[in-house]
């Protein structure tokens, strides 16, 4: 998120995938001694809860023995929205729905059903949609409810 989509922002990690893995995280080691940095500041956690592989990766950096990709956009708001941790996630999510300009609760439940499938979406999805549309937007959430969306469970 720190460095594509929100540059005044600040992290003690950052998330990745990375192969081959054992060198990558010898290098992590390595880099992490050199700079005094924690162990884990560049860490494969997330990888258990990607819904697949982003079909539209976005390039940063390419070296002959490096390529560095961020994850689009899209892919990164729907799995904010499906993790629907609130704080953070969710003004990312706000973050990254104003980035899209999607204004209706139909356009994101839309992304999310692109990512995941229907088993794995919950009603409460439907209520972390009106609230990220509500801090994306905030001058308009109110349209949101009058323009007929019932934020109401409907998956």
């Amino acid at each position: 998120m720190a460095l594509a989509y929100d540059q005044a922002r600040t992290t003690i990690d950052v998330d990745g995938l990375f192969r081959p893995t054992a060198p990558m995280r010898t290098m992590v080691a390595e880099i992490a001694e050199r700079h005094n940095l924690a162990a884990d500041w560049l860490n494969d956690g997330a990888k258990g809860f990607l819904p697949g592989p982003d079909p539209r990766p976005i390039p940063v950096l390419e070296r002959e023995n490096l390529r560095v990709f961020v994850a689009s956009p899209e892919y990164l708001l729907a799995m904010k929205l499906h993790s629907g941790r609130g704080g953070r996630d969710l003004e990312d999510a706000a973050i990254l729905t104003r980035k899209l300009n999607l204004r209706t609760p139909r356009q994101l439940l839309g992304l999310l059903e692109q990512h995941y499938p229907a088993e794995r979406l919950q009603p409460r999805h439907q209520y972390l949609i009106h609230d990220v549309l509500g801090r994306a937007f905030p001058s308009s959430s109110s349209d949101h409810h009058r323009s007929g969306h019932n934020p109401g469970p409907s998956l």
